[in-house]
């Protein structure tokens, strides 16, 4: 060993290693520590250790090692390499206590969406709606419908000259035909159903497709559609139906929103719904 480093073994190894991953731990996964690397072994504890405290995981790390410290895998670390490794933990500390101070949680998340559909909806149309996120939302209303690429979906230009979201809603009267998110323009009704775990229901698209239409016709719309937002393709073939999955969902959010706090809801909804339904 050098006079200004020493080998540590890496956290989570020991007796729950299979034998064969132990072997080549015990081989290969030795690695030299100083001072001036602690930054990056900061951001590594972090990573693996969100609620144990450092002292805990070194308790359980030292544990873990014992059986190999038994099994004169490794010899035992004469004094000064271990006063070494005190003098390590202590320059971690100021790097750790920066990164946490500058830590900082997807709302969504924290919130606790998890895979609930109707809150889903909630915050998606509330998050396209102008009256809660002005510019922003019409922009990312607008990519999503631009990612979807159906001439039959309001473009930008259109939802420029003003729009209208609404939630769980009733187009038509019918409460046996609710619609997650209708938006409407003055040229165009679109029915947006969404699904993350759930399948659809019986004829559920069919009877999207007539509710949409009817209500274009009874407001005096030129076109009506339905976006279909899930993990898999619709059970139907329909010119009628465009299928976007959340990753694009995902796409349209980041490409559409401005630097800065009014944007971090919208990016957030972004890394969140990458991983509905899969």
């Amino acid at each position: 060993m050098g006079p200004s480093s020493f080998y540590f073994f890496g956290f989570g190894a020991g007796s729950g290693t299979p034998p064969s991953r132990r072997s080549a731990f015990a081989q290969s996964a030795t690695f030299p520590l100083n001072t001036a690397n602690a930054a990056v072994w900061s951001q590594s504890l972090v990573a693996t250790s969100e609620t144990a405290s450092l002292a805990s995981r070194l308790e359980s790390y030292f544990e873990r090692a014992a059986p190999l410290l038994a099994g004169g895998a490794i010899e035992t670390l004469p004094t000064a390499d271990l006063l070494r490794i005190a003098d390590f933990v202590v320059a971690l500390r100021e790097p750790l206590e920066q990164l946490r101070s500058q830590a900082r949680a997807n709302v969504w998340e924290t919130a606790g969406l998890g895979t609930d559909e109707v809150r889903i909806s909630s915050v998606l149309a509330r998050l396209w709606d102008r009256n809660y996120f002005g510019n922003n939302a019409r922009r990312f209303l607008a990519e999503t419908f631009q990612i979807a690429d159906n001439s039959a979906l309001p473009d930008a230009e259109e939802l420029a000259q003003g729009y209208r979201v609404s939630i769980e809603h009733c187009p038509n009267g019918d409460v046996a035909d609710r619609v997650d998110i209708t938006v409407e323009t003055t040229k165009s009704v679109v029915g947006i159903e969404m699904k993350v775990l759930a399948g659809e229901g019986v004829r559920q698209l069919e009877r999207y497709i007539d509710t949409v239409s009817l209500r274009a016709k009874r407001m005096h719309r030129d076109r009506s559609h339905v976006l279909f937002l899930s993990p898999r393709p619709p059970s139907i073939d329909s010119r009628e139906v465009t299928w976007l999955t959340w990753e694009k969902v995902a796409q349209a959010a980041m490409v559409s929103v401005e630097h800065g706090a009014i944007g971090c809801p919208i990016r957030d909804f972004a890394d969140y719904c990458t991983s509905l339904g899969r």
